[in-house]
Parts: structure tokens; C-alpha cells; sequence
């Protein structure tokens, strides 16, 4: 949000309004989770805006019914003054030659306003009994404050770049991590990786043969999460058998670093999906094994199970 308005004032030599100070306590928690409601609706292309809404009522509704009405208001008027530290309604601005592409940030800030208001308008009477609003809630979407399951398939292809020639080959597994929200935005999580990885070495006659062997891990991940974005930074210890014997396997470590995208929850769980990027150091072994340097890539799919709920 603050971008627009530097670059206004630094190439246009205007001061427009500052954008507010954000807000804080049950008031950010429920921005966080209607704007991450209307940021998934906008990506699966937001069209009519009564039907938007209506969509959205039952999810918005899980986070209004436990905010507090002052912290409801407090949000109300933030957006109000963000919106017009983006230019003052999005429509007005359309109308007067701005593209939508110019009104992105106004248009996400003006639907998260039309969904507070939408929701507040039926609180009354749809909130129900067993859910009443906290001073400490900490949101829904998020992870803040509770334990949460990450469960997870990871499968990519990797290069033994230390070999001659160089081999190339693929890896996957399944992983289950527990995870505890530490803030708002970053999520600790630790666990075991099961799986397998394999080569596929030329023989004497230049035929390429596929050779399988067990994979096991334990990384230590931290993520970092806004919206529907999340990035992901990990290290691991790992164990590479061939032929699936641990015995006869060899230690390792590899970081990864990776990114994508995450879906509103629905009951306790929240899919996502990403695309990483990893390096794997397999040191030289007693049994004469040279190091050899993996560089590894592929995607990741999982849900969020927030075992609390």
C-alpha cells in the first residue's frame, strides 16, 4: 500500500494522502482473513458483486462474529481512509480514465469495506450463540497462536552435478510436520519426510536404466505467510539408501527455499501449492562414495489442518 504513494510523490511531485497506520489487536486479524477471502475470490476472477458477496458471507462471517463491534468499526474506518490514500473510489477513478490494472490495491480495499459491510449487516441475526466475539481473536485464516498440521507431497526432478556426465533423475515424498503459528506472518514448523529418489544412469550400451532408492528426511521449516502468499525457507537432514536399505545408505543436509499459493480455510483445513528450489550435500563416505553436489527442483501440494478447531 505505501508503494503507490511514494512513487507519487517522488516522480509526480504530489502529496497525496499517507496511507493510515494499520490496524492493530482483533481489527488486524480480521483484515487479515477478509482480505485473504477477497484476494482467493479475485484470483478465480471476481465478476458481480452481490454474487461475490454472497459467496463470501459464510466465510467472512466466521471472523466477524468473533471481532468485537468497536474492533469492527476501528476496521471500518481504516479502510475508508485507505481507500482514499488509493485515489477515493475505485469507480470514480475508472470513470475518470484510470485502468483497472491502476486500481488493483483500491479495488482489494473497497471489496474487503463492501464485505465487512455485508457480513455486518446480518451479524445480528446469523452470528451463532456458540461463537462469540473475543478481544484476543487472533483470526482464522491464519496460524497465529495455534498449533496447526502441515501435510504435505513434494515430488521434483534433480541433477547429481558433481557426476560424469552429469545424472539426472526425480524424488518425492510424503511429509508431516507440526507447526506452531509464532505471529501473524510466520509459522514454525518440524517433522519427518518419507519417500524416494532415483537415477537414471546410462549402461554400457547407452540405455538409460531407472535406478529406485529410499529417502528419508527430517526438515525444520519456516513460513512466512500474507494473504494468499506464502514463501518457505527449510533445512534438513537427510538418509539416502540405495535399494530402499537405510543400512547401507548415506547421511546428508539440504536447504530449500520455495513459494506459492494458499486457499481460504475451509473447517479447519487449508490447501495450498508451490513450486520450490533445493541443493543436497551428500558427503564422501568410509566406504570410498565421493561428495556429490544435487540440485533439486519441483512442486509442493498440502493442507494447513488446524488441529485446534
Amino acid at each position: 500500500m505505501y508503494l503507490p504513494w511514494l512513487l507519487s510523490a517522488l516522480l509526480l511531485g504530489t502529496t497525496p494522502a499517507a496511507p493510515p497506520p494499520e490496524p492493530t489487536g482483533a481489527a488486524r486479524s480480521l483484515y487479515e482473513d477478509l482480505r485473504k477471502l477477497i484476494d482467493a475470490q479475485m484470483r478465480r476472477n471476481w465478476f458481480i458483486d452481490r454474487l461475490e458477496l454472497n459467496e463470501g458471507a459464510n466465510q467472512a462471517l466466521r471472523s466477524v462474529c468473533q471481532t468485537p463491534p468497536e474492533q469492527r468499526r476501528d476496521l471500518a474506518k481504516w479502510l475508508a481512509a485507505g481507500i482514499e490514500a488509493e485515489g477515493g473510489s475505485p469507480r470514480a477513478q475508472f470513470e475518470a480514465g484510470a485502468t483497472l490494472e491502476d486500481l488493483d490495491e483500491a479495488l482489494r480495499l473497497d471489496r474487503v469495506r463492501m464485505q465487512l459491510e455485508h457480513a455486518e449487516a446480518t451479524a445480528a441475526q446469523d452470528c451463532p450463540y456458540w461463537l462469540p466475539a473475543r478481544a484476543d481473536f487472533a483470526g482464522v485464516q491464519g496460524d497465529a497462536g495455534r498449533f496447526v498440521l502441515l501435510l504435505e507431497t513434494m515430488g521434483g526432478g534433480q541433477l547429481y552435478i558433481t557426476r560424469e556426465p552429469i545424472e539426472f533423475g526425480g524424488a518425492g515424498g510424503l511429509r508431516i510436520l507440526p507447526a506452531y503459528g509464532i505471529t501473524q506472518h510466520l509459522t514454525l514448523a518440524a517433522g519427518i519426510e518419507v519417500g524416494g529418489a532415483s537415477t537414471l544412469p546410462k549402461d554400457r550400451d547407452g540405455q538409460r536404466n531407472l535406478d529406485l532408492g529410499f529417502a528419508l528426511a527430517t526438515p525444520v521449516m519456516l513460513r512466512w505467510q500474507r494473504f494468499t502468499r506464502f514463501v518457505d525457507v527449510e533445512a534438513a537432514f537427510t538418509r539416502r539408501a540405495d535399494e530402499f536399505d537405510l543400512g547401507v545408505g548415506r547421511n546428508g543436509v539440504r536447504i530449500i527455499a520455495g513459494g506459492g499459493l494458499s486457499e481460504v480455510r475451509l473447517a479447519s483445513f487449508m490447501p495450498y501449492a508451490g513450486l520450490w528450489v533445493g541443493y543436497e550435500l551428500l558427503p564422501e563416505t568410509s566406504e570410498g562414495r565421493k561428495t556429490e553436489h544435487v540440485l533439486r527442483i519441483g512442486t509442493k501440494v498440502g493442507v494447513d489442518w488446524d488441529v485446534t478447531q
